[in-house]
């Protein structure tokens, strides 16, 4: 007994048109996952074009309230090292500007993050900041 095949057609059929064959039914997969890929790679492009606005000015708000933390620190450091209350000074002076300018820096974060639909919580953050500055008013009120 001869069995058959349901793909006898495809037997009977020359070398040029099965190759024909083959390209017209891969040449529509080609094309779909090479649009899927233009399509997402576009979608990539958005994502870190968004990330490329936030990330350097949101960097920048960063640093200088870490700088003005730095100032306070060392204004308390050197407190007790200097004559005249220079030190005292200086950190009094520093956490006057820092608190000021915090405020203005985490004002920046919020309002880059809210146009730029970044979620961003930074509650715990400006909480730690204004503790950091109460406290070294503190410092310096108990070294006069």
């Amino acid at each position: 007994m001869v069995a058959t095949s349901s793909f006898g057609w495809w037997n009977r059929l020359r070398l040029q048109w099965r190759l024909g064959l083959a390209f017209l039914v891969m040449a529509p997969l080609i094309a779909a996952a090479g649009g899927g890929g233009l399509f997402f790679i576009n979608k990539i492009s958005d994502s870190v074009a968004q990330i490329e606005t936030v990330a350097k000015p949101l960097a920048s708000a960063a640093t200088r309230v870490a700088d003005a933390v730095d100032a306070v620190l060392v204004g308390l450091v050197s407190a007790r090292g200097e004559a005249n209350n220079v030190g005292l000074q200086r950190a009094t002076s520093a956490i006057t500007e820092g608190e000021t300018g915090t405020k203005q820096d985490f004002a920046v974060i919020q309002a880059l993050a809210k146009n730029n639909n970044v979620d961003i919580d930074i509650r715990g953050a400006k909480l730690s900041v204004g503790t950091f500055f109460a406290q070294g008013r503190q410092v310096v009120s108990a070294l006069e």
